[in-house]
C-alpha cells in the first residue's frame, strides 16, 4: 500500500488499518509520508506493517508483492504494470490520476475506486490472479520492453509527416 504524500488523501491511517485488519490471510505493507506512519491508531495486527516513504524495504516488498494499492500517480503504476502486478488505484484530485485509474479499470489491470472500501478490497484480492493474467497477456495498452526505439521511430515519423505537410525541411534554390 503506497499513499502519496503529494495530495490530501481522504482516509486516515487508522481507517485504512481497520479495513486491512478485516482481510484475514493477507499481509499489508503500508508506506505513508513522514509523521503519518506513526498514526496507525495503535491496533496493528500481525498482518499489517507500516513504513515511511523512502524506507529501503520498499523495493524488496515491491518485488515480492502480489498486488499494489496506491494513489493513482503514474510512476508506481507504470512500474507495477511493467512487473505484472495488479493495482487497486485510488485517484486523488489531479486529472492525471483519474486518467491513470481509468486505464487500470478499463483494461482489466485492477480496479479503481476513490477510497479503500472493504468490499472493493475483497474483490481486488480475490481477482488478483485474473488481473495478473490480463496484464501479462495485454497486447494493446502496455508497451513491452525498452520503449526508446519505438518512441524515436514514432517521433521520426511524426516529424517527417509534419515537414512534408508544412514545407519544413524543403531546400529551395534561389
Amino acid at each position: 500500500v503506497y499513499i502519496s504524500s503529494a495530495r490530501e488523501f481522504m482516509q486516515t491511517p487508522e481507517e485504512m488499518v481497520r479495513i486491512f485488519s478485516g482481510q484475514e490471510g493477507v499481509e499489508f505493507n503500508i508506506f505513508l509520508s513522514e509523521g503519518e506512519s506513526h498514526n496507525s491508531g495503535g491496533f496493528l495486527n500481525s498482518n499489517i506493517h507500516i513504513y515511511e516513504h523512502g524506507n529501503p524495504k520498499f523495493y524488496q516488498i515491491l518485488e515480492e508483492c502480489a498486488g499494489i494499492i496506491s494513489t493513482a500517480g503514474h510512476s508506481l503504476l507504470s512500474e507495477a504494470l511493467y512487473l505484472g502486478i495488479p493495482i487497486y488505484a485510488i485517484p486523488v484530485s489531479l486529472y492525471e490520476q483519474h486518467l491513470n485509474a481509468l486505464v487500470i479499470e478499463k483494461n482489466g489491470f485492477g480496479i479503481a475506486y476513490p477510497k479503500i472500501a472493504p468490499q472493493k478490497l475483497a474483490d481486488f484480492i480475490e481477482n488478483i490472479p485474473l488481473f495478473e493474467k490480463t496484464i501479462k497477456s495485454d497486447k494493446k495498452a502496455l508497451l513491452r520492453g525498452a520503449g526508446q526505439d519505438k518512441i524515436i521511430e514514432f517521433l521520426d515519423g511524426l516529424f517527417s509527416a509534419l515537414s512534408l505537410n508544412s514545407g519544413f525541411g524543403e531546400i529551395r534554390k534561389k
